[in-house]
C-alpha cells in the first residue's frame, strides 16, 4: 500500500459523515449502523497495522479522528480524491490478503461490507464504478478462499420438474428427510409454495480444499458465501465431489420417507 494513512483518514471521514446522513433500516434489536461500520473499519485498520508490523498506528489515527469529531453538528463530504484513494487502498489491501497463507475471509468480508455501505451513501456513490469493482473483487476472493477450506457441505435441490424448485447449500452432510425438514430453507419453500404434500429432494455432498476429505463441517459463514455465489460456486478450483446425489422424499406430516 502506497500511503497507509490515507485509508485511516478516509474511513474516519466516511464514518463521521454517516453520523449526519440518512441510514438504512436495521432489524429490531440489531446494533445501529454507526456501531457496525465502526467495527468493520477497526477490523480493517487493525489488520493493516498487523500486516505492516505497526503498533496500532492506523487504528489510533482513526480513533483520534472520531474523538476530535465529538460534539460537531455537521460534516462536510470528503474530497473526491480522498474517497478515490481510500477505495484504491482498500482494494490493494484485499489483494495483499489474498496472497497470504491462512484464512483472511473475515477481513475481506469487512472490506466488502464497508464498500457496500459506501455505495448507499450519495456523496460517496459518485465513486460507484470503483466501489462496484471493489465489491466484485471481494466476492471473488471470498469464493476462492472458501473453496480452499477443508470443509464438508451439501447442495440441496428441493422440488421437482412439475412444481416449485430451489437450491441451497447447507453445512455438513445432509441426506436425511428429517434434516432437510429442520432447515430454514425448507420452511421458506413450504411457506411460499404451501399445499404440497410431498417434496422430492436431491442431496449432493462436497468438500473444499481440493483433496476429497475434510477437517470440519462448513459453518453458516461458509454457506453464506456459497449461497451468494449460487451454483457457480461448484466451479471453483478446490471443490471435490464426496457423495450423491441422494434422492429424498419429504412428506409434510408425521411420516417422512427416505429413498
Amino acid at each position: 500500500m502506497e500511503d497507509k494513512t490515507v485509508v485511516a483518514e478516509g474511513l474516519a471521514a466516511y464514518t463521521i459523515e454517516r453520523r449526519f446522513a440518512w441510514e438504512r433500516h436495521r432489524p429490531d434489536g440489531a446494533p445501529p449502523w454507526d456501531a457496525v461500520r465502526t467495527m468493520w473499519a477497526r477490523v480493517v485498520l487493525g489488520e493493516i497495522d498487523d500486516l505492516d508490523g505497526e503498533q496500532s498506528s492506523l487504528l489510533d489515527l482513526y480513533n483520534r479522528r472520531l474523538k476530535e469529531a465529538e460534539g460537531i453538528f455537521a460534516a462536510e463530504p470528503a474530497p473526491l480524491k480522498l474517497q478515490s484513494d481510500t477505495i484504491k487502498e482498500l482494494s490493494e489491501y484485499m489483494s495483499a490478503l489474498s496472497r497470504m497463507a491462512g484464512d483472511s475471509r473475515h477481513q475481506i468480508y469487512a472490506v466488502r461490507e464497508l464498500l457496500d455501505d459506501m455505495g448507499s451513501h450519495l456523496p460517496w456513490a459518485v465513486s460507484g464504478d470503483k466501489i462496484g469493482e471493489g465489491i466484485d473483487q471481494a466476492n471473488r476472493e471470498l469464493r476462492h478462499l472458501t473453496a480452499r477450506q477443508p470443509i464438508r457441505f451439501t447442495r440441496l435441490l428441493l422440488g421437482g420438474e412439475t412444481g416449485p424448485a430451489g437450491s441451497t447449500f447447507l453445512p455438513g452432510c445432509v441426506t436425511q428427510a428429517d434434516e432437510i425438514l429442520a432447515t430454514d430453507f425448507f420452511d421458506d419453500m413450504n411457506c411460499r409454495y404451501g399445499g404440497y404434500e410431498k417434496w422430492p429432494a436431491l442431496c449432493t455432498v462436497y468438500t473444499g480444499g481440493g483433496k476429497g476429505h475434510y477437517l470440519y463441517d462448513a459453518d453458516e459463514f461458509d454457506v453464506g458465501i456459497m449461497n451468494e455465489a449460487g451454483d457457480d460456486f461448484l466451479k471453483e478450483p478446490g471443490i471435490v465431489w464426496l457423495g450423491g446425489p441422494y434422492e429424498v422424499e419429504i412428506t409434510c406430516g408425521p411420516e417422512m420417507t427416505m429413498q
